[in-house]
């Protein structure tokens, strides 16, 4: 199997802060899939909670370097000198950038081979984590990203359009991917597709030869505006539409929600929507309000797929069975893996074959010293699921008091066995 070659180039992360060797993404599944694939061994992957103020941000940078330390132990076993600090140059640089550290959230997760890495700067904390082995240690990415409800939010006030993408850390700019006028741009103004002359008949001039004119016309100027607001509207959905894009979620006026809803036919607008005007609300604060909102959503969701699984189960096509899991994972046999929330189990899975070893539990920090080697156990739960993710399958989080297993996971097949 052909291995992934390392990017070669830098993204910039929080900040705009830019890290030789490093490029930072957002967390998503998109983002996650390339990282599953088989990249040149070792494999680097780091871990870290982390803190956005003083006085907890001051011991961050200490305790990353304690897990690079892990990782450098780990290597020099196997590793030349030489090899060694290649592979370890962008966390060293990284360790090395002061500016960065100003800009830490909740948690950082680094995977890195073949001297470049990629890092995720998070919303969530994470636990301490220093692996080297054949793959990438992404069980809290992908935990993470079973969570998450990928969406994208339409702002819509009379004047203006705003389409965004739900990323971990808040609303990001996302280009409106339909229209002729509007496709590749994040903001669509009224004034581009209304022509307040010529689309308001109550407006219009009327000559009357040498007396002069008189100005007037048919319908009143209420009746005018919501013709020409529906005009707009009509012209945003159209450039909101995505086919097999994620559900979009509405925040305007309720009136003005209303007469959307009336002129856009896209089925992946969501029924419930944010009710206040986005023009007078900062993105950030409306992120904010946004979350109760979306927690109901993704609550039904849940609920709606617990009982996708009962049904499966009752016609043997769902299991809660760890090795039979792990065998339809390798295989591309899972459509939806329910996880149970922050549970960990201690294995390593065979990629090719499905087999799956049980092992010890090791509670070590690795962030609270640095004279031991980095982890080499998988967590059985991530594996799988990064497994099912690779394969295009979905991953849904589960509470544990909800999971409809004590396995920890259970998946719905696609297809029966044989």
């Amino acid at each position: 199997m052909a291995v992934v070659p390392a990017p070669p180039l830098s993204v910039p992360g929080p900040g705009g802060v830019t890290v030789p060797g490093v490029s930072f993404a957002a967390l998503s599944a998109a983002t996650l899939r390339p990282l599953l694939l088989p990249w040149r061994p070792p494999c680097l992957s780091l871990a870290l909670p982390t803190h956005r103020r003083v006085p907890g941000n001051r011991i961050d940078l200490p305790r990353f370097r304690h897990l690079v330390t892990a990782l450098r132990t780990a290597l020099e076993a196997t590793q030349p000198p030489a090899e060694v600090a290649r592979l370890l140059a962008p966390l060293a640089t990284l360790a090395a950038e002061r500016r960065f550290w100003e800009f830490t959230r909740e948690g950082l997760v680094v995977l890195a081979a073949d001297g470049a890495a990629t890092a995720f700067v998070l919303e969530e904390s994470v636990a301490p984590c220093a692996h080297v082995g054949e793959h990438f240690h992404t069980a809290d990415l992908v935990r993470l990203v079973a969570t998450a409800r990928p969406c994208r939010v339409l702002t819509l006030s009379s004047r203006e359009a705003r389409l965004y993408g739900l990323a971990d850390h808040g609303l990001e700019p996302f280009p409106f991917p339909g229209g002729d006028v509007a496709a590749g741009r994040t903001v669509l103004g009224r004034g581009e597709f209304v022509d307040a002359e010529a689309f308001q008949p109550h407006r219009v001039r009327r000559g009357l030869g040498a007396a002069g004119a008189i100005h007037g016309g048919t319908g009143s100027r209420l009746d005018d505006t919501r013709a020409d607001t529906e005009r707009f509207f009509r012209a945003v959905a159209e450039a909101a539409h995505e086919p097999g894009g994620p559900p979009l979620l509405l925040v305007a006026l309720p009136g003005l929600e209303a007469i959307y809803r009336s002129v856009c036919h896209d089925d992946r607008l969501l029924g419930e929507a944010v009710a206040l005007d986005p023009q007078r609300v900062p993105v950030d604060d409306l992120h904010r309000r946004m979350q109760p909102l979306l927690a109901r959503i993704r609550q039904r969701d849940v609920e709606a797929t617990l009982d996708t699984f009962r049904s499966a189960r009752a016609h043997d096509r769902g299991t809660s069975d760890v090795a039979a899991i792990a065998r339809a994972a390798v295989a591309g046999n899972v459509r939806i893996l329910l996880v149970e929330a922050g549970r960990r189990i201690p294995g390593t899975l065979d990629r090719s074959t499905g087999e799956v070893r049980f092992a010890a539990d090791d509670t070590t920090d690795p962030s609270l010293r640095g004279d031991g080697p980095a982890a080499a156990v998988e967590d059985l739960v991530g594996a799988i699921a990064a497994t099912v993710l690779l394969h295009g399958g979905e991953i849904v989080a589960v509470d544990r008091m909800a999971m409809p297993a004590d396995t920890g996971l259970a998946a719905i097949e696609r297809h029966p066995d044989g």
